[in-house]
């Protein structure tokens, strides 16, 4: 406990307003208690903060260990070989919105999303353990990445003989 509340007083912010206190004559044992409570809560929250960022930041991690890719969504296409301008045009005809605006969905298979047709139930685990948003050029890019890290062309085999002749 004194571990945590030497902790707390460490930060500049609560000893300034520890200070602050003590200079108006408010040094009894009930602020002092209050203030550790207001310190441990700041604590916690510092604590949510830091789980969520490190969730964010574990995502990263794991696309860069699994995918050897760059988080950034504008390097995902140079990291996809040239093949993939082809998969895309046979894919979703190189579009990931169609005029209204809406995403592209597959003509055989409704849950085929965007530009490479990324199947949203098959990968719904790795969508949601990568965090990307399919529905988006850019994130349905970076999953096909990241798809193409893991699996090859294997993925996009419905459509390979549209494509094969390419390679």
């Amino acid at each position: 406990m004194r571990l945590l509340k030497e902790k707390i007083i460490s930060y500049p912010f609560v000893r300034n307003w520890l200070n602050e206190i003590k200079s108006q004559g408010f040094d009894c044992l009930a602020t002092r208690k209050l203030l550790l409570l207001a310190g441990v809560f700041i604590l916690l929250i510092l604590f949510i903060i830091g789980v969520a960022t490190n969730r964010v930041s574990n995502n990263v991690a794991f696309l860069v260990e699994l995918g050897k890719v760059s988080f950034s969504p504008r390097t995902f296409k140079s990291n996809l070989p040239p093949i993939f301008q082809v998969i895309a045009a046979c894919e979703s005809g190189g579009r990931q919105f169609d005029e209204s605006g809406r995403v592209i969905r597959g003509r055989i298979n409704r849950y085929d999303v965007g530009l490479y047709q990324i199947n949203e139930v098959i990968h719904r685990n790795a969508i949601q353990n990568t965090g990307l948003d399919i529905y988006t050029e850019e994130g349905n890019t970076a999953f096909a990445s990241y798809l193409y890290q893991q699996s090859g062309l294997e993925p996009w085999r419905f459509s390979r003989s549209c494509w094969r002749d390419a390679l």
